[in-house]
Formats: structure tokens, sequence, C-alpha cells
């Protein structure tokens, strides 16, 4: 095991900047997990703490080891960091079997032939696959085929395991699975890991610690928990799932709590601030939308946290039913258990028309919306087809979750 650090690392590709002066310490037998959209650097980041790309700028070590440091031209290969190194497409050999693929590290470091034999034993028996030895290993199921991938970077003892995208490939079943045994796997090696991933979910259940970037700096690092409980910018709740939005401004700032007004509206949501927020500040209201409540328009009293608005469209999708909300204006999604709401839309109490929107007041957070220009000042929308303005993509955000291309 070994701590890895990395002070002002920085690599660019041309004009562009894809690592920008980023410091990042992994400690001794964390698993940390670098998350983040296209583009953000976490690839490069990873690939730069390998050796496979040499930075043009800061330091890179290892144990207590520099492996890179530009000022000092000073640049580590990759055979020689002591790392082991699971890619995204498993990386197998096809023309042999599994344990050959195990003990090719071995091999390579000229390991006598009884201790590489025990070494793969011990690592197949870790990743369940003993029985499986002597098969090809393109023969494998693809779960199959990234613990072979597992056991081949782990048979060397290596000091520090990288993952790049582990588990993309395969289906969603399999990869919940195969997540949970990379963690007990780690906790079973206690090998110091980074993963890279732009799946939020893989990163919750792998990792000790995410840390968010986004254009080659850390947006954000913290536990699980925090990450996913308390975003701290705008960029971090858009990627983490917090998908609903409604611009508003604060009217009063009381207990640590913020209280906004929703534009076009006199209603006041009760929320948390996502950072230090003036009065009459311009905010993005941002939550999930698996937290918004829709009830019958009847109910409405004019409370805290409660809205009109219209529902204009409805799809059911198994466990939940999704509403696209009308809120003066505003289009607002809304996922609600199917269970709680079949009886009711089916009577048409909850189908299209008014209703009462109920926004969550501990899972709603208040961001600074530089982008908005003042209310009397902004200019119109686009309209989708429905009639109402586009959704949160006009929040300067990341849309998509794909790969990172570096």
């Amino acid at each position: 095991m070994a701590e890895v650090r990395v002070e002002r690392l920085t690599k660019r590709y041309g004009s562009a900047t894809a690592v920008d002066e980023l410091d990042l310490t992994v400690r001794d037998g964390e698993f940390l997990t670098l998350l983040g959209p296209s583009g953000c650097g976490k690839t490069t980041t990873l690939r730069c703490i390998a050796g496979l790309e040499e930075p043009d700028a800061g330091t890179v070590s290892i144990g207590g080891r520099v492996m890179s440091a530009s000022e000092r031209k000073l640049f580590v290969r990759p055979e020689r960091r002591d790392i082991g190194m699971v890619f995204q497409s498993y990386a197998l050999w096809p023309h042999m079997t599994v344990s050959a693929n195990v003990a090719y590290p071995l091999k390579l470091r000229r390991v006598p032939s009884a201790e590489r034999d025990r070494r793969v034993g011990e690592m197949l028996e870790l990743v369940g696959l003993a029985e499986f030895a002597g098969r090809s290993a393109t023969s494998l199921s693809g779960g199959q085929q990234q613990r072979v991938a597992v056991a081949r970077a782990l048979v060397s003892a290596p000091r520090v395991l990288l993952f790049d995208e582990p588990l993309s490939n395969l289906d969603t079943r399999l990869r919940a699975t195969m997540g949970a045994e990379l963690r007990a796997i780690h906790a079973r090696t206690g090998t110091t890991s980074i993963c890279v991933t732009h799946d939020q979910t893989e990163a919750l259940t792998l990792s000790d610690r995410v840390v968010v970037m986004r254009d080659g700096r850390v947006e954000q690092a913290g536990t699980p928990e925090e990450i996913f409980v308390t975003p701290r910018t705008r960029f971090v709740a858009h990627f983490v799932g917090f998908d609903a939005a409604l611009p508003g401004r604060v009217v009063e700032l009381d207990g640590g709590m913020a209280y906004v007004r929703i534009d076009g509206t006199d209603r006041v949501v009760r929320c948390r601030p996502g950072s230090d927020l003036p009065l009459d500040a311009a905010v993005d209201l941002m939550l999930r939308s698996s937290a918004v409540s829709v009830q019958p328009a009847e109910h409405d009293d004019g409370a805290l946290n409660r809205v009109p608005g219209v529902v204009v469209d409805r799809a059911f999708q198994g466990e939940t039913v999704q509403f696209t909300l009308d809120v003066a204006g505003h289009r607002l999604l809304a996922q609600v258990p199917s269970h709680a709401t079949g009886g009711q839309a089916e009577a048409g109490r909850i189908d299209e028309g008014p209703v009462e929107v109920v926004l969550p007041e501990a899972g709603a957070f208040a961001f600074l919306a530089e982008h908005r220009a003042h209310a009397a000042e902004r200019p119109a929308a686009p309209v989708g087809p429905t009639g109402l303005p586009l959704p949160a993509d006009d929040l300067g955000l990341p849309t998509t979750l794909g790969g990172d291309p570096r």
C-alpha cells in the first residue's frame, strides 16, 4: 500500500488544458474515485499517475517516491512504478488461458514458476475463478473477464491499483454485482485504489472518498454521502442528480436557511443555501425530481414550500410516474412513486390540470444564478413542443454523462 500525492499537476494537448494545476492526495489504503463528465480531466489524471502520459508541469509521488517532476525533468516509466491497472476494455490476451493472463506480469518479472503458480492460484480464488483457470479468457462472460483483469492487476502485489471505467462495459445488473465484488476485494487486500468513472452510482458504491472534477480541477471532494447529499456547487448538484430547478430570489436568510421566492409567483420556499447568498440574489433552486410531491389543487393553502402548478404531461415509468409541470411558466419534473399516484391519477384527481407542488426543505439547495440577468432584463427562454421553456440545459451545466475521451 502507498499514499499517492499529486501536486500542481498540469497536462496540455496543444492549446487545450486537460488538467489544470491539480492538487490531490490519496491516502494509504483508500479507495478514491475521480468522478466527472466527459472532458473534465479525470482519465488524463489517472494516466499521469500511471505514467502513460508525461505531465507538462507538477509532480506525482507514490509511496513517498517521486515518479514525475517536470521541473526536474524526472519521469519514471510505468513498469517501474509498482502499480496495477484495470482497463475499460479488460485488455486480455485472447490466445491465452485465464491463468496465463493472470500470470503474465509475474512472467515478465521472471518470478519462478512454482511461486508464479501459487500466486496465480491465490488470485483466482480471490476473484472466484479458480475453476476457470484453464479456459480461454475470451470464452468468459463480461463480468468474468473483468475479474480476470482485476486478478492480473493484483497478482504482482502492486502498491497502487488503478481502474479506468472498470464497469462501463457491463449491463446494469452485472454492474451492481461487480461493484460489490470490487469493494469486497479492496476490503480484503487494502490496496490503495484510484478509479475513474462518469457513473455516480458506481462512484458511490466503490469509494471511501469521491473527487468531482470540472475543467481539469477539483470541484468538490468528500465522502460519497457528502457529495450526494450536500453538493457545494450548482455543477456538482446537477451532476449527482439534482435534475429539477426553479429560478427565484432570496427574500430572507435565517438560521442557516434561505427563503426563496419563486419567479413569477408570491410563493416562498425554505431551502439550504449552496453557498453564501446575499439578500435579493438571483438563484437557481435545485432539487431531485424524486423529492417533488404532487397533490390535488384543493390542498393548496399557500404554505411554505408549496407552489401552484399545472400538469402538462404524465408518463407511467413502472415504479414511478413522471409528471411534467408548469410552475409559473417554468418547467419542473416530478418523479412520484406509482403506487402512491395510481388510484388518484386513474380517478382523474392527478392527471392534467392544476395541482399543488410540494418542494422538500432539506433536499433543496439555492445556488447563485450568475448566468441569469435580472428577471426584467432576461430574454425569453427557448420554448419546447409543450409550450414550456426548455429545461435545465440553460443552467450551463452538463446534460450528458459520456465517457472521457482522454
